[in-house]
């Protein structure tokens, strides 16, 4: 018993919890490209159709980044940030390297309201693919890629395959569209970027960006039919080059068929949901644990990266993303000295964290990790 009249102080020298992890939102669309009027290298975000309008202007036959907004917002978007550039014809080689320029206008948009998708509706220059691929890498995002307009048999398919980046971070969709006009006009050949957006955000929206935006749920809307079609034996040789098909299918109506990113050999990463089920964990994990940065680097703060981390596993795991019967056949978080970290990391204050995750597909582990500059 303390004595009378003493203060009896009483420590609490359990950590703090750390703020669950938010799950990142991968289906805002980024596009770049032509626009009747607008701020140009300014991204502007729109939250429907009329938005855009307001700030672009409308549909207009010789500019592919209105329908492909327009078929965006009607296939299930519902935000995207838009960069016009300027007033170069797009199909000339100057006209696709000004919409290269413009990716890097994207570097303004505040991760809080960050892009997952990037569309350049039209552009099929190699150079300006390999840097969309690249800046795709770097965002964690995910670009959608269009095959050009003249290329319609397997053979020009083959070919423009075999200049595209070679990146898990993008897909290639053929054929071109005919997009019913909503002004009663004559149906438009519109690349498939846009609706191809809009098929991903509604998936996400229904079943998670580890679906894959394909099947039968995948209804293209507004599309009146393709530009052209290749027998299935032409389809499935470029599928193994890692071609996405549209297809129009007997009761089904018009589909996204194919799910296959552009590195096809690649057993992990061969699969648009993995590859976005990974990033959704990388840009999750990446902004819901920065308050790592203000706090020293110690057992405490190892504990609490690997609780938070396990949580986020946790929910994902319940709502169907990741493979396993148990927990611990879904997923892991790996952060402490010897570990994953060395005495020498610790003292240049560099926690290292360690995820582990099974994608229902190819239900094998797949490994990234995650560094802090703490306080320490």
């Amino acid at each position: 018993m303390p004595a009378e009249g003493t203060l009896q102080v009483y420590v609490d020298e359990t950590p703090p919890q750390a703020p669950p992890v938010v799950r990142a939102d991968l289906s805002v669309a980024a596009f770049v490209g032509l626009a009747a009027q607008g701020p140009l290298h300014t991204p502007v975000q729109v939250l429907d159709f009329a938005g855009f309008e307001a700030s672009f202007g409308g549909l207009a036959s010789g500019q592919e980044l209105p329908w492909a907004l327009w078929q965006f917002f009607g296939n299930g978007g519902d935000a995207a940030w838009v960069v016009r550039v300027p007033d170069l014809a797009p199909a000339t080689l100057a006209g696709q390297r000004a919409a290269g320029q413009g990716l890097f206008a994207l570097d303004a948009v505040d991760p809080a309201g960050d892009f997952g998708l990037l569309c350049l509706p039209g552009v099929t220059e190699p150079q300006v693919l390999q840097a969309a691929a690249g800046y795709c890498e770097q965002r964690h995002a995910f670009l959608i890629v269009d095959a050009p307009a003249t290329a319609q048999s397997a053979r020009g398919l083959r070919d423009v395959l075999s200049h595209l980046p070679a990146s898990s971070n993008a897909a290639f969709y053929h054929p071109w569209l005919q997009v019913a006009d909503p002004h009663g006009g004559m149906a438009r050949s519109c690349a498939p970027s846009g609706t191809l957006a809009g098929v991903y955000a509604r998936t996400d929206r229904t079943r998670g960006p580890w679906a894959a935006p394909a099947g039968s749920a995948a209804v293209l809307q507004g599309v009146q039919q393709l530009a052209f079609t290749l027998d299935e034996d032409e389809l499935e040789a470029l599928r193994l080059l890692g071609a996405n098909d549209l297809r129009q299918l007997p009761g089904t109506g018009l589909l996204a068929w194919g799910a296959r990113t552009l590195r096809p050999a690649d057993p992990a990463w061969k699969y648009i949901a993995v590859r976005r089920l990974a990033l959704l964990l990388q840009r999750s994990l990446g902004q819901g644990l920065r308050w790592a940065v203000f706090e020293p680097n110690d057992a405490a703060l190892w504990m609490r990266l690997r609780t938070a981390a396990e949580g986020f596993l946790f929910n994902l795991w319940r709502d169907g993303a990741l493979a396993g019967n148990r927990f611990e056949q879904a997923g892991f978080a790996q952060c402490g000295l010897g570990q994953t970290m060395t005495e020498a990391d610790i003292a240049r204050g560099q926690a290292r964290l360690t995820i582990g995750f099974a994608a229902q597909r190819p239900a094998e582990f797949m490994v990234f990790g995650l560094e802090f500059e703490t306080a320490g």
